[in-house]
């Protein structure tokens, strides 16, 4: 997550793009999500779906414009921490239980 975090702080402060400076603040915008979720306590069921839903909507908008090697290598990246973070949700269940 921190990884991302700083790949995408460094997308937004020094690409420009032709559409405007509002693509540039929603990659800033998404960094900080990921900084966010990089440090939050994930005990609570709210937290945990957040987490998901913002990494499966990333994941989605990965691929919903033209897609380039650093989109696969997101795609790649997103995919595997919705993996990780699943089986650590699964795991955890699995350690309380016993």
């Amino acid at each position: 997550m921190l990884a991302q975090t700083v790949f995408w702080l460094l997308t937004g402060i020094f690409t420009q793009y032709s559409a405007g400076s509002y693509i540039n603040i929603l990659l800033i915008a998404n960094g900080i999500l990921f900084a966010i979720l990089a440090f939050i306590s994930y005990k609570n069921t709210i937290t945990k779906a957040a987490c998901l839903i913002f990494l499966t909507a990333n994941t989605v908008l990965t691929l919903t414009d033209q897609a380039g090697i650093y989109d696969y290598v997101i795609l790649a990246v997103n995919i595997l921490l919705i993996i990780f973070f699943a089986l650590s949700i699964i795991q955890k269940k699995t350690s309380d239980r016993h």
